[in-house]
């Protein structure tokens, strides 16, 4: 098999998709999240139905997690490949010159970091 003859995968859901499906995933999920709350709050033991709470809270489970899923993909944070999640971001570290020492904070001249 030539690596020529193969096709480059492309994601099924466009990039510039992301942040849309973000706030509204995250805006779903914190909807049945403050529903959920409420519920909590204001049900009695009469009232109390433990497949309501289960239903509510599974709803907003799914949409918080989808919503967050996107929310890492759009910043770039994890890179999805056959291998599952991967950062996408290393850090390059050079080790063979010592580190330099940054004199204490109450020594540098006023307007300087």
């Amino acid at each position: 098999m030539e690596l020529e003859s193969l096709r480059r995968y492309t994601s099924p859901v466009n990039l510039a998709v992301f942040p849309h499906l973000t706030v509204g995933l995250l805006a779903i999920g914190m909807f049945f999240t403050a529903w959920f709350f409420i519920y909590e709050v204001t049900s009695t033991k009469y009232t109390w139905d433990i497949y309501k709470e289960l239903l509510i809270s599974l709803v907003a489970s799914f949409f918080m997690g989808f919503g967050v899923l996107f929310l890492l993909r759009w910043v770039s944070i994890y890179n999805m490949n056959s291998q599952g999640f991967q950062p996408d971001v290393t850090i390059q570290m050079d080790l063979s010159q010592p580190p330099t020492p940054h004199p204490p904070m109450h020594l540098l001249p006023l307007g300087l970091p």
